[in-house]
């Protein structure tokens, strides 16, 4: 099943930089992992970049973009 691929960087423009039609809160999402590096229950409603990308996790681990 093909997913919209999502990120949240360091590396990424400032969020308040970007327009509102391209972000997204963890709120709205599904189940998020727990972000690498972050303390355990850290930045509550995080927001992370709709890339507009379509992917697909093979059964071996592989990742597909559309």
């Amino acid at each position: 099943m093909w997913r919209q691929v999502y990120l949240r960087s360091p590396m990424l423009p400032r969020v308040d930089s970007l327009p509102e039609s391209v972000i997204v809160t963890e709120a709205s999402l599904l189940a998020v992992p727990a972000y690498p590096g972050a303390p355990e229950g850290a930045e509550q409603g995080a927001k992370w970049l709709k890339t507009g990308v379509q992917a697909e996790v093979g059964t071996e681990g592989t990742l597909w973009l559309a």
